[in-house]
């Protein structure tokens, strides 16, 4: 519907209508995809393949001693898509990309985006904590699709420095925060001052067709 009223512009996508596009577990997958500029149709294709792969029973997985489904291929499927774009922070993505994931071991959520503007996009020189910015696209995904019994939780390194061993943390799918839908936390990404996206998106935004 979008294409047909911009011209049925045959290299339209829907990064270049919205400026910002917010997902919490498989919704963070089909949000990253669209974000660097994949058409529905191809992402369709992708996500048939990644389910008939991704999602197969074995006999040693119960998801109650060890999950249900082999993360690595889950891990593998999301690499091939995303693994040009090494950050979330890439300038290679199209629109505003925000993806909920839950850190295990503090029981706190964790809204990853790009925007440049964020307080915790970039860290200043001797920081011990990583950048926003710099975490993998597709590791962030893959954390925010660690659904428990379903996926083991994926370990990112969120610290490091010359004298301290890296800091790990473990991430859990965001559905398990209080923002399955994450729509509530868009609107605060969009309208708080610590973020401060909303200056960005009314000065025009990402997106090429966005108001």
């Amino acid at each position: 519907m979008l294409r047909h009223r911009h011209g049925d512009d045959p290299d339209f996508r829907l990064c270049h209508y919205f400026d910002l596009i917010a997902g919490t577990s498989t919704g963070s997958i089909i949000g990253s995809f669209l974000s660097i500029g994949l058409s529905v149709d191809e992402i369709i294709t992708i996500y048939l393949r990644l389910g008939h792969d991704v999602f197969q029973k074995s006999f040693w997985r119960d998801g109650k001693i060890r999950e249900r489904y082999d993360d690595e291929l889950l891990s593998e499927h999301l690499r091939a898509v995303l693994g040009d774009y090494t950050a979330i922070g890439s300038k290679k993505l199209h629109t505003g990309l925000l993806v909920i994931t839950k850190r295990l071991d503090t029981g706190s959520p964790w809204p990853l985006g790009n925007n440049p503007r964020g307080q915790y996009f970039k860290a200043p020189a001797g920081a011990t904590w990583i950048s926003n910015g710099e975490y993998p696209l597709w590791q962030v995904v893959r954390a925010s699709t660690a659904a428990p019994t379903f996926f083991s939780p994926e370990k990112m390194k969120v610290g490091q420095s010359a004298t301290l061993e890296p800091l790990e943390g473990e991430f859990v799918d965001g559905g398990v925060s209080p923002f399955n839908d994450p729509s509530l936390q868009a609107v605060m990404y969009t309208t708080m001052k610590g973020y401060g996206i909303w200056r960005q998106a009314v000065a025009g935004g990402f997106g090429r067709y966005g108001q």
